[in-house]
């Protein structure tokens, strides 16, 4: 990936997670162009080497720590930053979105009302999670409870 930027200076990948619903959805194809550190502005969405993954998340602030400049970001419909990344993770800048074939504009700001939609989407998929490893976990219960009285009862 670093290479094909590199070299040819853009990339297009589909994004696949919901860390920044509204502003790119799963299935979105991102379309990445080569992004100096000291290009980076906030508000961008960069896209950035996280351990063996890679993560497209909005510029929250640039620090220092000591010679080393760090990239703050978080995804709009995550509620806490990520940890600060060295400035040599960067792989690019996000510069066009298509969904269903469609360009869509690549917005450097969020207003609070999509900051919430995309906040609620989250907090909704990942309690809709939680109830379904109950509701598996309630019924393989009630289910052996079952199996189990029938096998007693004959």
């Amino acid at each position: 990936m670093t290479d094909v930027l590199a070299g040819h200076g853009r990339l297009r990948l589909r994004a696949v997670g919901s860390s920044m619903i509204p502003a790119i959805r799963p299935g979105d194809v991102l379309c990445i162009e080569h992004c100096p550190p000291p290009a980076a502005r906030q508000g961008d969405v960069l896209l950035v080497r996280h351990g063996e993954r890679v993560i497209a998340h909005r510029l929250i602030r640039t620090q220092w720590q000591g010679n080393d400049l760090l990239l703050v970001t978080r995804g709009d419909a995550l509620w806490q930053a990520e940890p600060p990344h060295a400035a040599s993770m960067l792989l690019g800048r996000v510069v066009g979105i298509r969904r269903d074939g469609r360009a869509i504009a690549a917005s450097r700001s969020m207003t609070p009302l999509q900051r919430c939609y995309g906040l609620l989407a989250t907090e909704v998929a990942r309690v809709l999670r939680v109830v379904r490893a109950w509701l598996r976990s309630w019924a393989a219960d009630a289910l052996r409870t079952a199996i189990g009285s029938v096998r007693y009862s004959t």
